[in-house]
């Protein structure tokens, strides 16, 4: 029998696995990412793996898995565009090849990120991951989003603001959040074109 097997482990991969669950304020399964986050180390993502695996783990304890992240970004890129729509002629989202997600009248990029409230030691904040320290886009939008999917916020952020991140976390009090709302910043900035062309 693997030591990952033992009821000792068993029990203690269990423990923690709740625990992460509890510091999240999910009712869930955790994903290995949010598993690394909280923990702060692989350990129990490592363990997890040895002993059954996520999806095993989260049918022992009765728990679903996270909603796919495809369609959860899809949504919210869908909810960009027609937001967008309202003030420009021509919005498209890109194929999954493209860098960013949408593009106003072939001009500005747009990347959409989306996040849950998280509650880890230091308090609760939404996480980004953008991908790259390098920004590919001209903006990013983030959606905060709080309990029963409600958007708690929407931030409009210029790529340059965040050059050299590859990583945004918002605070539910934030920095940021002189750029809520800020839809205005894009179409300032598709003006500008007009200007140079």
């Amino acid at each position: 029998m693997s030591c990952y097997n033992t009821e000792s482990w068993q029990q203690k991969t269990k423990n923690e696995i709740l625990e992460v669950i509890k510091s999240m304020g999910i009712d869930r399964m955790p994903t290995r990412s949010e598993v690394k986050r909280v923990t702060g180390n692989e350990s129990l993502t490592n363990r997890i793996m040895k002993s059954g695996g996520f999806k095993a783990w989260s049918q022992k304890l009765n728990k679903s898995l996270k909603e796919c992240e495809t369609n959860f970004g899809n949504r919210y890129e869908e909810l960009t565009k027609f937001r967008l729509g309202t003030w420009f002629k021509d919005v498209k989202r890109t194929s999954v090849r493209f860098p960013y997600d949408i593009i106003v009248n072939n001009k500005v990029k747009i990347d959409v990120k989306a996040s849950r409230l998280f509650r880890g030691k230091k308090g609760e904040y939404y996480t980004f991951n953008l991908e790259s320290k390098y920004p590919k886009c001209d903006f990013y939008i983030a959606y905060c989003i709080g309990n029963n999917d409600a958007i708690e916020k929407v931030l409009v952020i210029p790529s340059f603001i965040m050059a050299g991140k590859s990583q945004l976390s918002v605070g539910v009090n934030s920095i940021y959040d002189k750029y809520r709302e800020r839809w205005d910043l894009i179409e300032k900035f598709e003006s500008a074109f007009k200007d140079i062309l």
